[in-house]
């Protein structure tokens, strides 16, 4: 799912339930605050060594893929979806809430257990930091089949084939070579399920 993680709207991650009702957020905020905790999420994935992040919102985003802090900041579906890749244990991760009635709220929320998740490291308890984050590892997308990631039809193709085909698309996305990490990690595991059938 994070491979194809949308910005705008709201993409929830798969295998998340949803919040079967909201309640009013119990943090104090002022409009300005909005641009500090959207800020304040994406420092806290950075000091973890994360990178492609991505903030889904039902709010219209910026030219940098961000949400505006002004523009339509209390949709209906106050919902939001933190993704991001985890450069020390190369695993993709997702986060989400929607417990509040608003997206400034729900992004509060994430932004104090993130702190929390690294404070826990920083007081010498990284396996207890290892474990909890092994919960927020980021499903793949239901139905996707690895004929599709590969751009192969239907029906049965040798693994030679196959093969050559990853080989092909992995050389674009391979990170050394200027490609995508989560791309990469997408090929490989339609690689790995070609190999099973």
């Amino acid at each position: 799912m994070i491979a194809s993680a949308e910005a705008y709207p709201l993409d929830w991650p798969d295998g998340w339930p949803r919040a079967k009702r909201t309640v009013a957020g119990p943090f104090r905020m002022k409009r300005k605050d909005f641009r500090r905790i959207r800020d304040g999420l994406l420092h806290h994935i950075e000091l973890m060594r994360g990178c492609a992040v991505v903030l889904s919102t039902n709010v219209p985003i910026n030219t940098f893929g961000l949400p505006y802090a002004t523009k339509g900041a209390n949709p209906e579906d106050a919902g939001v979806a933190l993704y991001w890749f985890d450069v020390r244990q190369q695993q993709r991760r997702a986060m989400a809430c929607d417990r509040w009635t608003t997206i400034v709220h729900n992004m509060r929320s994430l932004e104090l257990s993130l702190e929390a998740i690294r404070g826990i490291g920083r007081w010498g308890s990284s396996e207890i930091v290892a474990r909890a984050f092994s919960g927020f590892a980021a499903l793949p997308a239901a139905g996707h089949d690895w004929r599709s990631v590969f751009g192969m039809g239907a029906g049965h193709h040798p693994i030679e084939a196959v093969k050559g085909r990853y080989r092909e698309l992995a050389r674009a996305a391979h990170p050394d070579h200027g490609g995508n990490p989560h791309e990469m990690q997408r090929l490989t595991e339609a690689m790995t399920s070609a190999r099973k059938e």
